[in-house]
């Protein structure tokens, strides 16, 4: 899988009434970037990916759904020593924009308790 097909995938699966609903549910991020693919989709999609190496290491994602992408793969992850070198990456690579997605990701889960792995 490559980021192209990956992105296609994402189009295949897309809800535009579901978008709709995350446009208003989290408005501080872009509604250009929210596709609308709805969870179970997304965590097919991640198991689909494999370990994700590829996607890991393409910073700053472009889609809202890449980004609950990046979060199932890291939850995946058992290794110490990998997850501290993805952290180090995230350090490196920071950007405001990545926070308020992780942000507003964060809240949607302690607020309806989905989404939670």
């Amino acid at each position: 899988m490559n980021l192209d097909y990956l992105h296609t995938i994402l189009m295949e699966n897309r809800d535009m009434v579901y978008r709709d609903f995350m446009e208003r549910l989290i408005p501080n991020v872009s509604p250009e970037t929210i596709l609308g693919v709805r969870t179970p989709q997304l965590r097919r999609i991640t198991r689909e990916m494999g370990s994700g190496e590829w996607f890991l290491d393409c910073l700053p994602h472009h889609y809202f759904e890449e980004n609950q992408i990046h979060a199932f793969l890291l939850a995946g992850k058992k290794d110490f020593e990998e997850v501290v070198a993805l952290d180090k990456k995230y350090i490196e690579e920071w950007n405001i924009g990545m926070d308020l997605r992780i942000l507003c990701q964060t809240i949607k889960v302690v607020i309806t308790g989905k989404g939670s792995v």
